[in-house]
């Protein structure tokens, strides 16, 4: 395949097309970078390097340069490594991060949630819906290629007119093409694998937690023992912190994992155009074995303008069982036959009630769970019941505060308190009107003879006087006099000097304002 490079700068404009260099791209599992080696244009990093129509491209990091060496080496991530280098974090108070929907809009509002929308783009390919809640803070291609797995689809994405397509589409099973001239692989059979796991949890010594877990020839895990004697092979467990529900669940699928021992070893003899995550099925027709290979990597490597693809695969496993008469058997040491049927139907049976004991405290659990759930919305309810009574009580009681205030006002035989003082030729006038009182001292003759000496100057009617004294501001008619002045509960205006020296007669001019009982 002809692989032209075409360069951009650091906005994406393409700038060169070039034939002459060599490197790799590579992404899947493990590292998703790439490396190139050419002669010009000279990159100083922040450059886009793709080769259009493919999945082969990538932003320029790094760059080395040789003295003696006249080529230039580049190394940056490729489109998949700009995935991976942002992170899927939870909402603001939640413990995941969760997502439904059609897998065209997921992957549109996550791309658009890691701020990558000006460079990848998402379109419609194959129909698939998401359901899925996400790892704590995975990085962003990890999470999107568990989430589409989950649903039986993979990521696809290519560079078409200055924008990284990218969309899900169902994993494909590449069956009818592949026989042993392109996958060559091995089978080793694990005949009989641990059956019995003895879980170790929290606790010491006598106290110590233990669960035991068991698996029958079919590899089905429960808590019923199906071998016994020298077909019983038994094994531990150890997880010290591990509370009961947490050690089952590990318990469970450590017992799983220890199932599938043995299992295939595959490489792949020849290369075609696949992507990751598709199904590699191979028959080995001597054996007739049929082997299925995930793709989990791919290294694009292109020198003279040739492209090549190298698939790396994950781990196999056979699509069929072993016959009948090769599957384990439970017995017991120094018995007939007769009697190992007879404890193999026993063992079976247990299983099955075992299991549909098993189901039925599931569904119990479930509706325990869906009780509680419906028990805390309807507390919830309950409370904000409370919460909105309680705030119409205060209202209705603000409510009644001004209905009595006004039934007063309406029974009164007059308009509300009104009454007006003064004293020597209005230079104190004082007015109240309801519960307030305003008044003026203007010109009001005072004397001072001595610093600190004090003059009350009038005292106010019993419905004018202050709950608490009240300072007035006061000038003199000379501007060096410094005067004060204070009325008292009594009702008494004092003012009194606040300079070192005599001030005699004064003219005093100020306002107050108050609010009385």
């Amino acid at each position: 395949m002809d692989a032209l490079l075409t360069i951009t700068d650091a906005q994406g404009t393409p700038r060169a097309l070039i034939e002459n260099y060599k490197g790799d791209f590579a992404f899947g599992s493990g590292e998703q970078d790439f490396e190139l080696t050419f002669d010009s244009p000279l990159l100083f990093g922040g450059e886009f390097v793709y080769i259009d129509g493919t999945e082969y491209g990538g932003i320029v990091d790094e760059v080395k340069s040789t003295s003696n060496l006249k080529a230039t080496t580049y190394k940056g991530r490729t489109w998949h490594g700009i995935l991976t280098d942002k992170v899927l974090e939870p909402d603001a108070g939640q413990d995941y991060l969760r997502a439904q929907g059609d897998a065209q809009n997921v992957l549109t509002r996550l791309i658009k949630r890691i701020s990558l929308d000006k460079l990848f783009v998402v379109d419609v390919c194959d129909p698939v819906h998401i359901d899925y809640q996400f790892k704590r803070y995975v990085d962003a291609y990890t999470g999107i290629k568990d989430m589409l797995a989950a649903s039986g689809a993979k990521l696809t994405m290519a560079h078409i007119d200055a924008y990284v397509h990218i969309c899900a589409q169902k994993v494909a099973t590449i069956g009818n093409e592949v026989d042993t001239d392109i996958m060559q692989f091995s089978v080793t059979k694990a005949v009989r694998p641990i059956n019995h796991l003895v879980c170790l949890g929290k606790g010491g010594l006598k106290d110590r937690q233990v669960l035991h877990l068991y698996a029958d020839e079919h590899g089905n895990i429960s808590r019923t023992k199906t071998f016994y004697g020298s077909a019983e092979r038994s094994q531990t467990y150890d997880a010290s912190s591990a509370e009961p529900e947490e050690l089952a669940k590990n318990g469970t699928k450590k017992l799983k994992e220890l199932q599938q021992q043995g299992g295939v070893d595959a490489n792949l003899a020849r290369v075609e155009n696949w992507w990751v995550g598709d199904i590699i099925e191979a028959r080995d027709t001597r054996t007739g074995i049929i082997v299925q290979a995930p793709i989990k990597k791919k290294i694009a490597r292109i020198k003279d303008g040739v492209l090549k693809v190298q698939y790396e695969i994950g781990t196999a496993a056979k699509k069929e069982d072993a016959p009948e008469a090769e599957k384990p058997v439970p017995a017991s040491d120094g018995t007939g036959s007769s009697e190992a049927q007879a404890a193999t139907k026993k063992a079976e049976a247990a299983q099955a009630t075992a299991q549909a004991a098993d189901k039925k405290a599931d569904e119990a659990k479930a509706e325990t769970k869906k009780t509680k759930a419906s028990a805390d919305q309807a507390q919830h309810r309950a409370d904000e019941a409370y919460q909105k009574a309680d705030d119409a009580y205060e209202r209705a009681q603000d409510a009644k505060s001004r209905a009595d205030d006004a039934y007063r006002l309406a029974t009164s035989t007059s308009a509300p308190y009104e009454r007006t003082y003064s004293e020597n030729g209005e230079r104190l006038h004082v007015k109240r009107y309801g519960k307030v009182v305003a008044g003026t001292i203007d010109g009001w003759t005072a004397q001072l003879p001595n610093a600190r000496s004090t003059h009350t100057i009038a005292t106010l009617p019993h419905d004018m006087r202050p709950a608490f004294p009240i300072e007035v501001a006061i000038v003199g008619k000379h501007s060096y006099a410094e005067i004060a002045a204070e009325i008292k509960p009594t009702g008494e205006i004092i003012v009194w000097g606040l300079g070192s020296g005599t001030l005699g007669t004064q003219q005093i001019y100020g306002n107050f304002t108050f609010i009385t009982d």
